[in-house]
């Protein structure tokens, strides 16, 4: 199903990681989901405190339409996902 160009594409990253690894990570996973889904027209980004926040936001959001990233450089650590649903509760990054 691809995102419409209108439609935003809510990403989720930690911010324990710097400025530069949020970017990046933020990227990444905007990747692996218009590998999927299409590029998105419009990115929301939020930011949680570390990985288990972010694992509890991705385990909150609901399952359909979301891609998570998990960076082979940081030992497999989860560090950023999307999702079409806007998340509930976090703050933008």
């Amino acid at each position: 199903m691809p995102l419409l160009p209108s439609q935003p594409l809510y990403v989720v990253t930690r911010r324990d990681l710097s400025w530069s690894q949020r970017v990046v990570q933020v990227a990444h996973a905007v990747g692996a989901h218009a590998d999927d889904y299409g590029a998105p027209g419009v990115l929301v980004v939020f930011g949680v405190a570390d990985e288990l926040a972010l694992r509890t936001a991705l385990a909150a959001a609901p399952p359909y339409v979301q891609t998570a990233f998990y960076e082979p450089d940081l030992a497999g650590a989860l560090t950023a996902f999307c999702t079409c649903d806007q998340p509930e509760g976090l703050h933008l990054l």
